[in-house]
């Protein structure tokens, strides 16, 4: 049945005229009947069923609003240009400093070469810090444990030929360094040196769209999927062969004089600019522009999206059946959502899909749980224009702080069955006419617990790296603990309130061990009859603290911190109620049931 209206039934319950006409004091009567009682358990159903949703209409979509751009330039050209340069029998053919990243990817030349060496610069803001370093060149890979401190220092990793020659397609191989520490390390620097056998002279790629524009002044072209940029290579003489695929607008292949031809490419899908032919000579250097008929998406939101889960594929049919490339497979947050993304030319559609991730999910990999709001459009062009896209995702704000629609839905229920149970208790209390004084000071104990709802119960920080899609932040994680809440928030500003998906067990243990026996204990205490139990209910807090300091790491399977303050006032309330209770006990301040009763006596003779 449908979330919102399990949620209106409940009103049935009493017609609206019926509730129209009530006074407070009709109103507040009802608390005694059964159809209060009735309410209160389907209050509890409801919160346990959508709890358990992965879809539903809660987990509301977003829109993604598409007009037409500007018009693109269809012609794609190439321009090569040569000018004087002495051929080189040795040369950088990589260097690149990694900012927040932990790994790096390239493709390079390995035609004549007769030696790599891999000279990586490592810095840490701690010394004695252990890093991994795993590099690859080709089918060459290779794993190094070494220890950094605060002064730079190199280490040099030199690939074995012989694995490299071995294989006579990775011509052009593909190359690679990852580090894997648990501090992120503060300068990471990556140089590729090579000696070759005969002199060879330096070919330069720049990439660029059919109007200029540089396709990789974009940072996120570099991490295109399928339809990576690439030129095959193919030497005339001899036959030999290799792929480059582009991750930097400009790169430099040191190639030995001879003709090629040349064939550019989207992937090897989406042929580009029409076969080519290079003439590589001894002291010349080359210069290549080579201009693609590009797509230019423009991407802007109307609104904070937290962690973001942005793919973009496309979608035709091919042979009677319907295939699917992914372009694009970013994940990112707010502050770093991008202006445009530049795309291949279309077959028949593109699907943009947009996913806000659960900072607190066990994998950043999409699951229906892990999704708090998702959106997907299907883009019908034919890459005569570029794209405008328009994106707004359906969360509730208040000020910084930010909710789906399922999880408010979630908490005001929360609030709702914890404000009807607390009713219902306070009301049976009444019944029994307990002798009631706010001026007690027992009631500290009862009032130090009750101030805990405010303060968050666990705390944690937790890195998410992802570095084969260049993603790294951290995350600050607070969870409370009479109330299932839990808000994290990164450096963007943003707040994000979430209901974890054991809610309803958590409801039911602060129910049970920490909001009964308040009220109960409150009621206890104003009682003659029952203040021996009194200090046993103020325990019980204290057993709900054990049960629930083990939920958020299950749930979240990343490490949390007890706040200590919340242990220190739990034993604080605790050691107060049972001297206190000791105390008055022994001073003659705390009557006993003789003495109430004598009372009762009293007062009725006196009547």
């Amino acid at each position: 049945m449908h979330i919102l209206q399990i949620t209106i039934s409940l009103c049935l319950l009493i017609p609206p005229t019926v509730w129209w006409e009530m006074s407070p004091t009709d109103i507040f009567s009802i608390l005694k009947r059964s159809k209060f009682d009735l309410l209160i358990l389907i209050v509890v159903l409801v919160l346990f069923y959508s709890n358990q949703l992965a879809y539903g209409p809660l987990r509301a979509t977003g829109t993604i609003r598409v007009t037409e751009g500007d018009a693109i330039p269809q012609e794609s050209n190439y321009t090569l240009s040569t000018e004087f340069s002495l051929s080189v029998k040795s040369a950088v053919l990589f260097n690149y400093t990694l900012n927040e990243l932990d790994g790096v990817t390239f493709y390079t030349s390995a035609d004549g070469v007769s030696r790599f060496v891999y000279n990586i610069t490592l810095q840490s803001t701690e010394n004695d810090t252990d890093v991994n370093i795993r590099t690859y060149l080709g089918y060459y890979s290779s794993s190094h444990q070494v220890v950094v401190g605060h002064a730079p220092t190199v280490f040099s990793v030199e690939p074995t030929m012989s694995v490299i020659n071995e294989h006579p397609d990775y011509w052009i191989p593909f190359c690679g360094v990852i580090f894997e520490s648990n501090i992120t390390l503060e300068f990471r620097n990556v140089l590729l040196w090579a000696e070759f056998d005969t002199p060879v002279s330096p070919v330069n790629l720049n990439w660029q769209t059919t109007n200029g524009y540089p396709l990789f002044e974009n940072p996120y072209t570099m991490w295109m999927n399928h339809f990576r940029p690439q030129i095959r290579f193919e030497r005339q003489s001899g036959g030999a062969y290799g792929d480059f695929g582009a991750f930097y607008q400009n790169r430099t292949l040191y190639l030995k004089p001879s003709n090629y031809t040349m064939e550019v490419s989207w992937g090897d899908e989406v042929p580009s600019i029409p076969i080519f032919y290079l003439t590589v000579s001894e002291n010349y250097s080359t210069t290549c522009i080579l201009n693609m008929k590009t797509v230019r998406l423009s991407l802007s939101k109307q609104n904070t999206i937290p962690l973001i889960h942005l793919e973009i594929k496309t979608d035709f049919i091919e042979y009677g059946f319907y295939n699917q490339y992914l372009v694009y497979d970013l994940y990112l947050y707010d502050s770093e959502f991008p202006e445009y993304l530049f795309l291949p030319p279309p077959y028949q559609y593109y699907i943009i899909d947009v996913y806000s991730m659960d900072p607190l999910s066990k994998t950043l990999r999409y699951e229906p749980h892990d999704v708090g709001v998702y959106t997907f459009k299907f883009i019908e062009a034919n890459g005569s224009h570029n794209i405008n896209a328009e994106i707004s995702m359906s969360y509730l704000y208040f000020f910084d702080f930010i909710i789906t629609p399922l999880n408010f839905y979630q908490l005001s229920l929360t609030a709702f069955l914890i404000l009807c149970i607390i009713l219902r208790v306070y009301r049976y209390s009444k019944t029994k006419e307990p002798e009631i004084s706010w001026r007690k000071p027992l009631l500290v104990p009862v009032v130090l617990i009750g101030f805990t709802v405010f303060i968050p119960w666990f705390f944690s920080v937790r890195e998410l790296v992802e570095a084969s899609y260049g993603f790294n932040t951290t995350i600050q994680v607070v969870a409370f603990g009479p109330i299932p809440l839990v808000a994290s928030w990164t450096d963007s500003g943003w707040i994000l309130l979430e209901v974890p998906q054991g809610a309803f067990y958590w409801t039911l243990l602060s129910l049970a061990l920490f909001w009964c026996p308040l009220l109960f204990s409150s009621y206890f205490l104003s009682s003659p009859d029952l203040s021996d139990t009194y200090p046993l209910f103020l325990i019980l807090p204290l057993g709900f603290l054990d049960l629930i300091q083990i939920a958020p790491t299950v749930l979240y399977t990343f490490p949390f911190t007890l706040n200590w303050a919340i242990l220190i006032l739990l034993l604080l309330a605790t050691a107060i109620a049972i001297c206190g209770y000791i105390v008055l006990r022994l001073t003659g301040r705390l009557r006993s049931k003789n003495k109430r009763e004598v009372d009762i006596s009293l007062r009725d003779v006196s009547q």
